[in-house]
């Protein structure tokens, strides 16, 4: 059976490599002694195994070959299964992950992509430009006017900062009116097609109602912090946002993952 490899970097000695690699291999799977399981299939099947060892920058790198299966094939579990109780071990790092061929099916990538982007702003060809409303705590009225300025001034996308989420000061609902009605007035004025990327926050309750404000009043484009809101959450946001979506990396630091393999 194909499997998944995870790579990790733990700073170990080389005298503990081996049993510490065991060790994370069952604490990502079965997490207890392989002694008490009496069923051979979850030995065979299950339990991850450890498929090298080798020394690393900053100690050793271990690939571990994790069953697909144990994944349920959605975000979540895959990010349990992969980084889960050894996140809290704080000489693992999780540094490459490789999948089955044909598994990346169950976990789509971004459904616009560049080209998605491109097609969304009218910009065919060179560089897309992008500017952020600040600071958090603005009154609405002077976030639409620096919406307005920047968009005469020709800026493809204008996000919200990521500080801007659904405060008192900016609501949700009456942000996106003013900023979307002063972007469409500066756009009617030059011709242009910027476009205003507003800051998605909160719960599952929440997110599906600023799709539903987002929807309604033309959002051609959204911000999402997708370890904030919970990667899970962060993919099933396709089902109410039909628009391209712009993954922004607040807390992605927190982990040790590395960033290639976070993206």
């Amino acid at each position: 059976m194909e499997r998944i490899l995870a790579t990790y970097r733990i700073a170990a000695p080389e005298s503990e490599m081996r049993a510490r690699a065991q060790a994370l291999a069952i604490e990502q799977s079965v997490e207890m002694p392989l002694a008490a399981i009496g069923d051979e299939h979850v030995l065979r099947d299950v339990v991850a195994s450890v498929e090298s060892i080798r020394p690393g920058a900053g100690g050793f790198e271990v690939v571990l070959g994790i069953a697909p299966a144990t994944t349920g094939r959605e975000a979540s579990q895959l990010m349990n299964m992969l980084f889960g109780n050894c996140s809290l071990q704080p000489e693992v790092e999780l540094v490459d992950v490789e999948l089955p061929d044909g598994f990346e099916k169950f976990f789509p990538g971004p459904r616009y992509g560049i080209s998605g982007l491109r097609t969304v702003t009218g910009v065919g060809s060179g560089p897309l430009t992008c500017s952020a409303l600040k600071p958090q705590g603005s009154p609405i009225e002077h976030l639409a006017q620096l919406a307005r300025t920047f968009a005469l001034a020709g800026i493809d996308v204008i996000k919200d900062d990521h500080g801007i989420a659904n405060q008192a000061a900016h609501p949700f609902e009456q942000r996106v009116i003013a900023v979307q009605k002063a972007i469409a007035d500066a756009n009617r004025e030059t011709g242009g097609h910027t476009v205003y990327a507003p800051t998605f926050s909160g719960g599952g309750l929440s997110l599906r109602e600023q799709a539903r404000v987002a929807n309604e009043h033309g959002v051609k484009l959204a911000l999402v912090a997708p370890m904030l809101v919970g990667i899970p959450t962060f993919v099933e946001m396709q089902v109410d946002l039909a628009v391209p979506v712009i993954a922004h990396p607040a807390f992605a630091g927190a982990a040790r993952i590395a960033p290639p393999v976070l993206l």
